[in-house]
């Protein structure tokens, strides 16, 4: 039976029997499937993933739960490395107190300038990756971030046990070689009605003027292109950056760390009355930092090894953007007349 619209009501007639979901259960029920959502910031996602690591996979591997996934697996890998930058940190100074003062004083300096080391190991990483990242979106439109939200219907552990669910978060893009197409589309769908609103607006970036009749098979090749060269850009750049984080450590314009003592008053107080002073101190620490890198601290080649991990990183982060935009733009056509006028013949 074919559906009929009925004017004076201005509604759809559907026929019995048929299956139809209002606007409203509709909604209910992408919220509640795999879906993407909206990219959460680095500092929320990361506590969201070491309290799932401590708190939810840990436990669930020791007790051996069936409901144990590859992905907690690999979750867990985290672990041992903060374990291990703590300990690294924490050794000069807890292991000191049976020295004299002389050797106390030392060891502390070198243990907070190995934890320094660390901070700025980890924030040289991040901010390798996220240039990269930031420059690619911005130049073709692709955001490597873009996450969505899992659900896990669980397998009840005993006969008692009511079915749960638990929530992951992944990636779309986390696969370059099955990225989620469908979450794409899915929410393309969602929000406007056209599932390939998401390429269009790629196929916009390339250049396309005007919208394609099947822009997926254009733009998901294009897509994966600049993923695998931007995740290569991204290894190369945030370990130079985290190399040069670990240069800036240890130098001298950060041994007035070892002499900070903690403040008589409350410590965020204390940061809260005096945040400008010390917002333009670790500035200045910075800026002499990078100078002393940069022409050495009198040590043969000190100078040209800094020169190089200071515009290695740089380099690093510019050449990585250029090349994964490279071939990303349409193909301009040849509108010029490929035929010969002066002949009286074409030869086909």
């Amino acid at each position: 039976m074919a559906i009929q619209a009925n004017s004076s009501l201005n509604k759809v007639e559907l026929p019995t029997g048929s299956y139809y979901l209002s606007e409203k259960n509709a909604k209910e029920k992408y919220e509640h499937e795999n879906h993407i959502i909206k990219t959460p910031s680095m500092i929320r996602s990361g506590a969201n993933k070491l309290a799932n690591n401590v708190f939810v996979y840990a436990p669930k591997g020791m007790k051996g739960s069936i409901n144990s996934n590859f992905h907690e697996y690999l979750s867990l890998g985290s672990l041992p490395y903060i374990a291990g930058c703590v300990s690294l940190a924490a050794l000069y100074n807890v292991a000191n107190k049976f020295y004299d003062i002389d050797s106390r004083n030392a060891a502390n300096k070198l243990g907070r300038k190995m934890g320094l080391g660390i901070a700025l190991y980890a924030l040289g990483k991040f901010l390798g990756k996220k240039v990269i990242e930031t420059g690619v979106k911005q130049t073709t439109g692709i955001d490597s971030n873009l996450t969505y939200k899992k659900v896990i219907h669980e397998i009840p552990e005993n006969k008692n046990q009511k079915p749960k669910s638990s929530v992951e978060f992944h990636k779309v893009f986390e696969s370059v070689d099955f990225p989620r197409w469908d979450l794409i589309e899915a929410k393309s769908n969602h929000e406007d009605g056209n599932r390939y609103s998401y390429y269009d607006k790629i196929a916009k970036k390339m250049g396309y003027k005007e919208k394609l009749n099947s822009p997926d098979q254009l733009v998901q090749g294009k897509i994966q292109n600049v993923l695998v060269k931007a995740n290569a850009a991204k290894n190369v750049s945030s370990y130079l950056w985290a190399a040069t984080g670990v240069a800036l450590a240890f130098q001298p314009a950060f041994d007035t760390l070892a002499n900070i003592k903690k403040p008589n008053k409350n410590i965020f107080k204390y940061i809260k009355n005096n945040y400008k002073n010390i917002i333009k101190n670790t500035a200045g620490t910075f800026r002499d930092a990078f100078k002393s890198l940069w022409h050495g601290n009198g040590k043969r080649y000190s100078g040209t090894i800094g020169k190089i991990l200071i515009l290695g990183s740089i380099g690093s982060s510019i050449l990585g953007v250029l090349n994964a935009k490279t071939s990303f733009k349409a193909v301009k056509e040849n509108k010029q007349a490929k035929i010969d006028f002066s002949k009286k013949y074409e030869e086909v």
